[in-house]
């Protein structure tokens, strides 16, 4: 496949427990802000809302699963919305992260493999939509079909090009804790319609942007060994169809960051490290009680969030609080600098 000229930043999600959205928490200060970790005199402001981007200028996509959704987080306190803040309308951020997704389905909506129709899809002559099923498709060479629990938080897809051909998407959104539906839509209906199994298909955006100039991705944590070789082929995979790229990996094993490191070189931004040292100093600082540093240092040995970004004080959670995330966002803001993505 030729490599497409667009900066995309890979982001590797490395928790071994699910990301996922099974229970939402209280909508509370305590999970929307630092105040559990006495950091009240680090503020934390929301993102400004832009409205002023033409189609297809300047666009960042984020795709991933809770961790990119901000599950806990209030609307502009997740990473997403966080970077919007930093970029100071640079880019419009779009979040397209789904709770619980796997590896297959985060790269599959961000085109980042080949996938294809799982079974034949059927239209009979004078009907014009299909509803999608969550299995509808399969990443090519794989034996297990993709399962799709949503598109995202606010990219849903707008078209889908099946053999070269382009239908409609229709977006319903589920009730709470409920899936979206999704509904393939045709415009000629003049006569049945058989498309073969094994069939390739992409995702077409057009309606929202005419290009990503820059993308950001998480998967991994839902997969069961975050760590495995398997998965990084994942993110070569997805990595080698672009020209530039970065992995950042948020929480991982000593081995799982030298692998990443190993195969992306400086494309590889290990985070742990960062949380609990210039992390701790530079937004926590003296705010935090001595019994806190030293709880926060078994987290990092542990391969636990630190109390002190963490959605609650769970030591099981894997989901960042406000300032967890505005650490994920500085941190990409940070490398994009660095890399000339943006200013």
């Amino acid at each position: 496949m030729k490599k497409r000229f667009i900066a995309f930043i890979v982001a590797a999600v490395l928790c071994v427990v699910s990301a996922s959205c099974a229970k939402k928490p209280a909508d509370t200060a305590d999970n929307n802000t630092a105040s559990t970790v006495g950091t009240d005199e680090f503020k934390l402001e929301k993102a400004q809302t832009y409205t002023e981007f033409e189609n297809g200028r300047n666009v960042i996509c984020c795709f991933g699963d809770s961790l990119t959704y901000g599950w806990g987080s209030t609307d502009g306190y997740n990473y997403p919305d966080q970077l919007q803040g930093n970029l100071k309308g640079q880019y419009k951020v779009y979040n397209g992260g789904v709770c619980g997704e796997k590896a297959d389905a985060v790269r599959s909506r961000a085109n980042g493999c080949d996938f294809e129709l799982t079974n034949d899809l059927y239209f009979a002559a004078g009907v014009d939509r299909i509803d999608l099923d969550r299995e509808l498709f399969t990443v090519t060479g794989a034996d297990t079909p993709i399962q799709y629990l949503g598109f995202g938080k606010d990219l849903p897809p707008n078209k889908i090009i099946i053999d070269g051909t382009v239908y409609d998407i229709e977006h319903t959104p589920g009730a709470e804790y409920q899936h979206d539906t999704y509904t393939i839509v045709r415009k000629n209906t003049d006569s049945a319609l058989t498309i073969k199994k094994g069939t390739q298909v992409k995702y077409d955006y057009s309606d929202s942007f005419d290009k990503c100039d820059v993308a950001i991705i998480n998967f991994g944590a839902n997969d069961g060994d975050s760590g495995s070789d398997e998965l990084l082929e994942k993110y070569k995979e997805f990595a080698a169809r672009y020209e530039k790229y970065l992995i950042f990996v948020p929480m991982g094993t000593d081995e799982t960051e030298q692998k990443f490191t190993d195969a992306f070189g400086e494309h590889a931004v290990v985070l742990r490290p960062y949380f609990l040292g210039e992390a701790m100093d530079k937004y926590v600082g003296d705010n935090v009680t001595d019994a806190v540093k030293k709880y926060n240092e078994y987290c990092f040995r542990h391969n636990i969030v630190p109390a002190s970004f963490r959605l609650n004080q769970d030591r099981n959670e894997v989901h960042f609080n406000a300032l967890g995330n505005k650490v994920i966002a500085d941190k990409i803001y940070e490398r994009g600098v660095h890399l000339g993505y943006w200013k």
